[in-house]
């Protein structure tokens, strides 16, 4: 063994038997875990967000109403909630 190497050896034991590895131990144990679930909790809210992107980017079509809503609309709103679709003529 060469010289540096039993001195690292040496102040590795010190500081293992001081009690400042297991600080450092302990604090790199905390971070990894906060880090992967900061990662695990944005991944559920992007998930839960894509899967409900279709409601969010239709909510202006949602509509509750006690009775039937098409009662109160006039007849081209109507008729473009109930997916009727006219043709239009193209003029030559």
């Amino acid at each position: 063994m060469t010289a540096e190497f039993r001195l690292a050896l040496r102040w590795l034991l010190r500081d293992l038997a001081a009690g400042e590895l297991t600080v450092m131990a302990v604090a790199l144990v905390v971070a990894v875990a906060a880090m992967s679930s900061v990662g695990f909790f944005t991944g559920r809210v992007q998930s839960a967000l894509v899967g409900d992107a279709n409601q969010l980017l239709a909510a202006d079509l949602v509509v509750n109403a006690d009775s039937r809503f098409l009662n109160y609309f006039p007849r081209k709103q109507r008729a473009w909630a109930c997916g009727e679709r006219r043709r239009r003529r193209s003029r030559p």
